[in-house]
């Protein structure tokens, strides 16, 4: 266990969150909204880190937003080509740091309001390990000269996406993968409280 997971913590809810309605201002993309969700939680009362490992450093919780209906893998974050090859331990990466408690914001480009807002607690073992082997699968070829600008683990778990800025990668979680680690996050007091009664 590494000094980041002690200091880490589930959040279950932000109780001001943006809400379900809430309207956005002409967005464009992602990015967009993106920075009216930080700036709306800044003027809500939360500090925003936007440089940091993640977006909410006193509560240790990653903002992301979606478009309704995008089948796009998931981004967690970036790191340099560098750093990828330096950082054997997913869990020194800042990828991790970004994986633990991810507060989604989804929002309809139809109408440019905000569909679903919840926190998803990733910080489960059963997910951190798959995330961990992805990682390992990533870097192995990354070490062994693949410059690829799209490439994905084995397991089809995730995707290092080289498009965005030369020398580093983002990895993305694959869409069947999120859904598979939403159902994990949603049912996991159902599965501990059956594994503790057999």
């Amino acid at each position: 266990m590494t000094e980041y997971q002690k200091q880490t913590y589930r959040v279950k809810t932000l109780k001001n969150n943006v809400k379900v309605g809430d309207r956005i201002p002409s967005p464009k993309n992602d990015g967009d909204v993106g920075r009216w969700v930080d700036d709306t939680l800044s003027a809500n009362g939360y500090s925003i880190d936007k440089f940091g490992d993640v977006d909410l450093p006193i509560e240790g919780v990653e903002n992301k937003t979606r478009k309704r209906g995008s089948k796009a893998a998931h981004n967690t974050g970036s790191m340099t080509v560098k750093d990828i090859k330096n950082t054997e331990n997913w869990y020194e990466t800042r990828y991790y740091k970004k994986t633990l408690n991810r507060n989604t914001v989804e929002w309809d480009a139809d109408f440019d309001e905000v569909v679903d807002a919840t926190c998803i607690d990733l910080d489960l073992p059963e997910i951190q390990e798959q995330l961990e082997k992805a990682y390992d699968n990533l870097r192995g070829k990354i070490l062994e000269g693949d410059t690829r600008k799209n490439i994905t683990s084995d397991c089809k778990t995730a995707v290092l996406d080289g498009y965005v800025r030369e020398g580093s990668y983002r990895y993305r979680i694959s869409n069947k993968a999120m859904k598979e680690f939403e159902s994990l996050s949603r049912t996991k007091t159902t599965r501990r409280n059956l594994f503790e009664g057999l």
